[in-house]
Parts: structure tokens; sequence; C-alpha cells
């Protein structure tokens, strides 16, 4: 990573700044030290298995829209990154909810997509609709190279194929214990490491079929909502007709997303969502006048609307 930071002029440390992880048998710890960019106050940190993948799905999938927001208020500050731009995005993705770990690995990634000529001002383009155009600009190069192959729901496939990645392996022996300890990673190689181990422990991960995030299956959680989902969202609207109409279809269209040929994350994109959008801004008027046969008849007709 070193280079990438030396290009634009921004101190960064192999002992202090490089990503060090620590691999468990049902963990992954991250160690920072203080002395680091990226140190915020503890110096280590616990992830689960399957973590890094749910989190980065869920905001490449779901909640991307925030993390844009960002890069908007990026270009009224900064001009081209520096260590004052580390330091904030570092703190403003953990606010997001992403832990230090990932919130690192993206810092780092988002440097290695800054060329020489690249300023803020044209790292973020919003309103593009073809691939070659996204990846003219640096921070749409970078989602369109993880949106178009992270897929949570794949993670466990025999097809998955993993991100081309090479780190460093040390083992150390503590109290008599061996641990593996990783070194040089990128966020390409801690999606790798993610799905490995979530692979060989068997972690299933799911996507709720109502607020479409992504979360890993636990013991005695069904397989269709989130827990939030069915613990609030859902217990409250069982009894709602409209909604319970609402939701079979919804689960029709997630169904076409994931046989498509376009790739479920596109389609949504393209379908799904701007679907759900328009039956939400609908719903409650026909809740108000009591019109199920129409809303039901308005639901027949937007899905075919919305669809290849």
């Amino acid at each position: 990573m070193k280079k990438y930071y030396d290009a634009w002029d921004i101190p960064w440390n192999q002992y202090y700044d490089e990503i060090n992880l620590i691999i468990n048998e049902n963990n992954y710890i991250y160690e920072t030290d203080e002395n680091s960019m990226f140190y915020h106050g503890k110096e280590r940190e616990v992830i689960s298995i399957g973590q890094i993948i749910i989190e980065l799905g869920n905001y490449l999938y779901i909640g991307r829209e925030e993390f844009f927001k960002l890069f908007d208020a990026y270009k009224k500050i900064y001009t081209i990154p520096n260590v004052d731009f580390v330091k904030r995005c570092f703190s403003d993705l953990m606010n997001l909810g992403f832990c230090q770990l990932l919130a690192h690995a993206i810092v780092d990634f988002i440097i290695m997509h800054f060329k020489e000529k690249d300023t803020f001002e044209n790292a973020y383009v919003r309103g593009l609709t073809s691939i070659e155009e996204w990846c003219n600009y640096p921070i749409n190069s970078m989602l369109v190279s993880l949106i178009g192959d992270l897929d949570p729901t794949r993670i466990m496939r025999k097809d998955y194929q993993p991100f081309d990645s090479c780190f460093l392996t040390h083992i150390i022996e503590v109290d008599h214990e061996l641990y593996s300890i990783c070194t040089q990673l990128d966020l390409y190689a801690l999606i790798n490491l993610d799905a490995l181990y979530s692979r060989k422990t068997g972690i299933k991960v799911l996507q709720c079929n109502h607020c479409r995030s992504f979360f890993i299956q636990s013991h005695g959680n069904n397989t269709k909502w989130c827990k939030k989902c069915s613990d609030i969202d859902f217990c409250k609207k069982t009894n709602d007709e409209f909604y319970l109409i609402y939701r079979k279809c919804q689960k029709t269209m997630l169904q076409r997303s994931y046989r498509n040929t376009l790739g479920s994350w596109e389609y949504q994109e393209k379908y799904t969502t701007p679907w759900e959008d328009d039956i939400k801004s609908v719903i409650n008027e026909y809740r108000e006048k009591n019109d199920l046969s129409g809303f039901k008849v308005y639901l027949k007709e937007t899905m075919k609307k919305y669809k290849p």
C-alpha cells in the first residue's frame, strides 16, 4: 500500500498503518497501533466470520446512497487525497456502521483507485447509465469492480470465483497456541478470507425477503426475513391484507432478479427497487379506500411494467 499513499505524499508506515489480522477458529482479530492513522481508541477489534461479506453486501446493494453522500461532501472539502481525508473517511465509514477493519480496508481501496490526474471533483459522478461510463471515474470504477463480483448469497455456492489477491501469512505461538497472522491485506484479500472461512464453517448468507438486507442464518431464525423484520416489522403487519398481498408480489419480483441474466443487483436496480417505490407511494391510498381488488389490479399491472 505504501506506493499508493506515497503517490499523494501521505505518510504511511508499514509497522503502524498496514492491516494486521489474526485468524481465530471462530473470528478474526484486527490489531491497530496507537501511532497509526487508523487508530480509533482501541488496539484490538473482534470481527465475526461472515461479517465482512455481510457489511459490504448491505452497503453495496441497499445502503450505498449513504456511501455516495460522503463523496458529495468530500468534493467541497478536498481537491486530492491527503492525511486529513484518510482520517475523516475512516471515521465517516465507521459512523455508517462499518467495523474498523473494513473502514481501514475501504480507505486503502479508495486510495488505490485514485490515479495521478484524479481529483475529488471527478472521483464520483452520479447519473451514469453504462459500465463504460462508470469506469472513467475512480469511485465509480471501484464500485463496479465490487458490485460485479461480490454477491453475498453466492459465497457458499460452488461456482463462486474469488477475487485475485495475495497476502502474507505468519504462524506464531502464544501461550502454546498457534495463530495465523495475515499481513499486506487489501479489501479483495479480506473478502476472499471471509468467503473461505464462511464456507469452511458452514455459514449460510441469506437475503431478507422484506428489506433485502443480507444476514447470516443462526440457530432458530427463519430463512426468509432478517431478525429485525421477523421480530418487529413483519409481526406488526401480518393482519394487513394490503401488506400481505404486496409481500407476496415482492417475493415474485425478487425471484425474478435471482433468475435473470443481468445479475441480481443490476436487475433489482432497474426493476425491483423502482417497483417497490411505486407500490409504497400508492398503498396507503388503496388502504384508505379499502380497495383491495383495485390494489391487486395495480400490483399486476406494475409487475408487468417493471420487467425486461
